[in-house]
Order: structure tokens, then sequence, then C-alpha cells
């Protein structure tokens, strides 16, 4: 069995339900620039980059709704 590390581009409307949610709830508003489906070890994730009024936010969320990482970029 191989652990392969898979991602792929995304649009915004494939990003599911419950991640958007939690993806909302740590930065509000503002627009999704770029997202992306991760897969490791058979668990998948999302990452996004979203702009808001007070700058660029790198986002990290599992598939089950769990946020991994939030980050403001410069």
């Amino acid at each position: 069995m191989s652990e392969e590390k898979k991602k792929e581009k995304i649009a915004v409307e494939e990003i599911p339900a419950n991640v958007m949610e939690v993806i909302e709830r740590v930065v509000p508003g503002g627009t999704i620039k770029k997202a992306e489906k991760r897969e490791e070890k058979g668990k998948a994730s999302y990452k996004v980059k979203k702009v808001v009024e007070a700058g660029e936010y790198e986002i990290k969320v599992t598939a089950d709704g769990i946020l991994k990482k939030v980050e403001q970029e410069d």
C-alpha cells in the first residue's frame, strides 16, 4: 500500500457544505480565490485561500469539518 498524497484544484461549489460552514465561521465574508481537495492516507481535506478586507487567509479543514489551520498571509 502506498501512502500517496493527492491534491487537485476544485471549484468553490465542490466544497462540501460542512466544510464551507467552518471556513465562514473562522473567516467570515470575503471571496475564496483558490480551493484544493487533498487526500493523504485515505483522508480528504480542503485548503482554500480566502480574501477579506483584513487580508488574505489560508484555511485547511478536514472533510469531516475539523479546522486544521488558519493563517493570515502577508
